[in-house]
């Protein structure tokens, strides 16, 4: 998560749901990633949004018990990459370090 995100957050918290939808928030947020993101790092790319919801939900489904290769198959990569990212990468919610 990123500034984007929060001021997202809070676009969505003074407008409201029924106003500014997850659907028109996601919008927004891919809108101004292409056209500004790029390749500056105070707001991340398309390309890091997609690998770090590729990671989110990796870990979602592990935490489910899924098999990697299972895993694999949802998030469309290799069970070896399920397994690398398994093994280097923070799991995201997790206070134990």
């Amino acid at each position: 998560m990123d500034i984007l995100d929060h001021i997202a957050d809070y676009i969505r918290a003074e407008l409201g749901d029924d106003i500014f939808t997850e659907q028109k928030r996601e919008f927004f947020l891919l809108s101004f990633r292409m056209q500004y993101g790029k390749d500056r790092h105070y707001v991340y790319s398309t390309a890091a949004k997609t690998e770090t919801d590729r990671i989110a939900a990796i870990f979602k489904a592990f935490r489910e018990g899924l098999p990697s290769r299972e895993i694999a198959e949802r998030v469309g990569c290799t069970h070896r990459r399920v397994n690398q990212i398994l093994s280097t990468v923070k799991m995201p919610g997790n206070p134990v370090p």
